[in-house]
């Protein structure tokens, strides 16, 4: 991974058990995205809502901070998860080692990470997620994880 676009680690935020840390996040897009949904509300609503991602300079790094934001938050009901996310957000073209996937919903960039062996503590499969649990531990297995690391299914679900 090119050094000069630095990963960030994050612990997410879980709706009203983490309030005062979704208050922030929000507070955040709100101070960053305001001028661009002034011009919103001024056009009446009409037409869409067009952030220039091409900006460059503190417009450039504002938009960097709201979408590293947008990635921080979840809804309460994955609170069991205790995710805890690695951000690397910047422009696509300037990322170097960026690979892809083909992935139920099209076309997915990642990088990969090698990480030290106690980095992962457990897995929890989503409520959508149907990969049978033991192919996660043959997964796990395959990457020198699997003698630490508990596997459980999410209790959480999308009502």
């Amino acid at each position: 991974m090119d050094a000069s676009h630095p990963t960030s680690l994050v612990q997410i935020a879980y709706g009203d058990r983490d309030i005062l840390k979704v208050n922030q996040i929000t507070d955040t897009l709100a101070k960053i995205l305001r001028e661009d949904a002034s011009g919103y509300r001024e056009a009446g609503g009409l037409g869409t809502l067009s952030i220039d991602f091409g900006a460059k300079g503190e417009k450039h790094q504002q938009y960097q901070q709201a979408a590293m934001a947008l990635y921080r938050a979840k809804n309460g009901s994955f609170h069991e998860e205790k995710e805890w996310r690695i951000l690397l957000v910047d422009t696509l073209s300037k990322i170097e080692n960026v690979r892809f996937r083909n992935t139920a919903n099209g076309i997915s960039p990642y990088v990969e990470l090698e990480l030290p062996q106690d980095a992962l503590k457990g897995v929890t499969l989503g409520p959508r997620n149907s990969t049978p649990i033991e192919f996660v531990k043959s997964a796990l297995r395959s990457q020198g994880f699997a003698h630490h690391v508990w596997i459980e299914k999410s209790t959480a679900s999308y009502r």
